[in-house]
């Protein structure tokens, strides 16, 4: 979200490879946030991070990394600049069309004077240089309402009469006046040009005084169906809150509308992130899932709800995390993603081991799998090396974000975190999954040569395959040593666990070079 940031001093970035653990792909001493990381579809080697980053006298720009051999190098960060000096940019957002062509979406504004706008730019070299910005839709646009919050791309890259269609969505700024609207630009000449923008919602579909920021998320389905859901609360409409969904099969034209649900289980935390999402399934573009926070069984919780027919009706609630109901301890931060067959990951921020509840607790990134051949997800299971404290930079607006993509049984997911004393950093890590079974501790690259760890999660032993083990450490989540083995030259090492308690653990695998770790879930 538009926002303020107290700023220090930035430290340069450095070129770095990938390893089991968590990257830092930002490294600056002052401000990272609000990541955003796309996956090419034309060449799944090739994966782009964007963040809210901050540059010396210039305040906050997007930035951009781009790595070309699946995570284990990158490219020097390199900045959008702004529109006018006194600028400062939020809310990235990307997307590919169907060419391999890249787009970036973001804010660049002045806050204290009400200028500036959503801006686009387009990279043909998988994010390594981009072409300059083009306006998307103005500050006042729509006057007094500050159309220009959150912007979310979307393209058409289906085979049909609009394909190469994007679409930008927008809500209003805080401080603007009601009604509250979302809003829709779109562009048919690859962003050049933008038509005149349009409210996403209509007569009897309003989305009302009450909900001052009515954030729309779009999606447009391998059919080319653009579909975009957006939040309502007009009690002539509707007495209790709503999502609302408007489908438009013309390229944004003519909308038909639909109810996704109605709930007054709304988190009323005012820190957490409470974003929502609509994914559409590549496979069957009737199939969408929309992923959102609610208190619906107790505490604030990762829930999903499901439509086969393309949005006429939809499931009831799904809860994804499956730590204890009601329990106090809040997930926030959510995002999905499907991969090319129809898997679908979903990943969050997740407090279940921290001893504290509610929104300052400590706090782990967790996920859960389903294949495409199955109707259940996974067990939960974890993305991050390790408990993060909380830092008082997380109760500022908008400071911490995730975002994942899926692409052929490889998760790539970013978020903004805070470890120990550093700043706010943007933290990466890319995981094989396939039928809910996660590889922990491999490194996804072709010349990959550390070990590998089955089976996951763990019953009465696992097992550690590789040609350089040196030594392993199991360690337990507060940090006590429970095993220290050397290994006596052998390529397979067996680990006993019968004796040791179902949970999670931390395996260090240490050879002449490296120290690789990873989460080792046990299950008896």
């Amino acid at each position: 979200m538009i926002m303020r940031y107290i700023l220090l001093i930035l430290c340069p970035l450095q070129m770095f490879c990938l390893n089991a653990q968590n990257i830092n792909v930002s490294g600056g001493s002052v401000f990272d946030g609000e990541p955003f990381v796309i996956v090419n579809p034309q060449n799944p080697q090739n994966i782009v991070i964007a963040w809210m980053g901050y540059k010396w006298l210039n305040k906050i720009v997007i930035k951009c990394r781009s790595s070309f051999d699946g995570g284990d190098s990158w490219s020097q960060a390199i900045d959008m600049g702004h529109a006018q000096e006194g600028f400062t940019s939020a809310d990235p957002s990307m997307a590919f069309d169907k060419n391999g062509d890249l787009f970036l979406t973001y804010v660049d504004y002045n806050k204290e004077d009400a200028v500036g706008g959503v801006f686009i730019r387009k990279s043909e070299d998988g994010g390594l240089s981009w072409q300059q910005q083009v306006k998307v839709i103005d500050m006042d646009d729509d006057p007094a309402k500050k159309p220009i919050d959150r912007p979310w791309v979307a393209i058409d890259t289906s085979d049909g009469v609009y394909q190469g269609n994007i679409y930008v969505t927008t809500m209003n700024a805080k401080g603007a006046q009601a009604q509250f609207h979302p809003y829709l630009s779109r562009s048919f000449d690859g962003g050049q040009t933008w038509q005149p923008w349009r409210f996403i919602d209509d007569i009897d579909w309003y989305s009302g005084n009450i909900i001052m920021q009515p954030m729309p998320t779009p999606i447009v389905s391998s059919q080319g169906r653009l579909s975009i859901i957006y939040p309502s609360w007009v009690f002539t409409q509707n007495f209790l809150p709503q999502y609302l969904m408007a489908n438009s099969t013309d390229g944004g034209d003519i909308f038909t509308y639909n109810t996704v649900f109605e709930s007054d289980q709304g988190v009323s935390d005012s820190l957490a992130k409470k974003g929502y999402l609509i994914k559409s399934n590549p496979v069957d573009p009737q199939n969408m899932v929309f992923v959102y926070l609610s208190k619906q069984f107790g505490d604030a919780d990762v829930v999903l709800v499901e439509t086969s027919d393309g949005g006429d009706s939809w499931s009831d609630a799904l809860r994804i995390n499956d730590d204890e109901a009601a329990s106090g301890k809040m997930q926030d931060m959510l995002w999905a993603s499907y991969d090319f067959d129809g898997d679908l990951i979903v990943c969050w921020r997740d407090r279940r081991n921290s001893p504290d509840t509610g929104y300052v607790a400590a706090s782990e990134f967790y996920a859960a799998f389903r294949d495409k051949d199955s109707v259940s997800f996974s067990s939960n299971f974890s993305l991050s090396d390790s408990i993060i404290s909380y830092h008082d930079i997380l109760s500022l607006s908008g400071n911490d974000f995730m975002c994942i993509d899926l692409k052929n049984d490889t998760l790539n997911a970013v978020w903004g975190e805070a470890r120990g004393d550093q700043s706010l950093n943007i933290w990466f890590q890319r995981m094989d999954v396939g039928d809910g079974i996660v590889s922990l501790i491999r490194k996804i690259a072709d010349e990959y040569e550390g070990p590998s760890v089955y089976p996951v999660p763990a019953d009465n032993y696992f097992k550690i395959e590789s040609t350089n083990i040196n030594s392993i450490q199991l360690y337990d989540m507060n940090g006590n040593l429970l095993l220290n083995r050397a290994n006596a030259g052998e390529e397979m090492m067996k680990v006993d666990t019968k004796d040791i308690e179902s949970g999670v653990y931390v395996l260090k695998v240490y050879s002449a070079k490296k120290i690789y770790s990873a989460k080792i879930i046990i299950k008896h």
